[in-house]
């Protein structure tokens, strides 16, 4: 029985495919759902750095930050009213690392991930997140087209 999912959203229409078939399968074993996304931010601010570069990487976290937020504004939208139980949860670098780490913390049966669409050979160039779960999870992925 699953008991907790990790989906990966990002604002992708197969991120979305993703949280879909991820809510169905906790519908089907009343389990729940951890919603992440993860963004990438340039927050290596020295103690020399200058003020204004300082605020410069800082507006663009700022960024990053609205970034993340929108995709699980989104994700939010979409499970308003579903009746399962949601967390929510914005991480700070590599989705794949990430998504490990939050496996770990929150113990999470399965993963559920979009798929780039990319091919086996370009997908496997270009180190995708899917591609990189399949081969590094100790936890059943789940890969939606």
């Amino acid at each position: 029985m699953l008991k907790k999912v990790l989906v990966l959203v990002d604002g992708a229409e197969n991120s979305f495919r993703a949280l879909n078939y991820a809510i169905e399968l906790c519908k089907l074993s009343a389990g729940e759902l951890i919603v992440m996304t993860s963004v990438k931010t340039e927050m290596k601010v020295t103690a020399e750095a200058a003020p204004l570069d300082q605020e410069l990487r800082t507006q663009a976290n700022n960024e990053a930050v609205k970034t993340g937020n929108k995709a699980l504004g989104s994700a939010k939208a979409v499970l308003d009213g579903s009746g399962i139980s949601v967390q929510y949860i914005l991480e700070f670098g590599s989705p794949a690392a990430m998504a490990m780490k939050t496996v770990e913390k929150f113990e999470c049966d399965t993963i559920v991930v979009g798929s780039r669409g990319l091919g086996t050979i370009k997908g496997i160039l270009s180190d995708s997140v899917s591609t990189k779960l399949v081969q590094d999870a100790h936890i059943p992925v789940i890969v939606i087209k």
